[in-house]
């Protein structure tokens, strides 16, 4: 995405296992992207969240999806 002219800053986000007790989270950029997943053990399965929704926090993304499956 870097190289396709995506800011290096991006927002992040990885959710691996979202809809169980084994959830885990990453943020950060995109630059950090691969990193971030090693340093949390992110294996999958995940989903990536790329963009400005990516820096909310976890109340504002618990909203979004709530609101999203009513």
């Amino acid at each position: 995405l870097i190289e396709a002219g995506r800011d290096a800053g991006t927002p992040v986000m990885v959710i691996e296992n979202g809809t169980t007790d084994r959830v885990k989270r990453v943020r950060g950029t995109l630059e950090r992207l691969g990193a971030l997943m090693l340093e949390g053990e992110i294996y999958g399965p995940a989903i990536l969240i790329i963009g400005e929704v990516a820096a909310l926090g976890d109340a504002d993304v618990a909203k979004i999806v709530a609101e999203a499956v009513q």
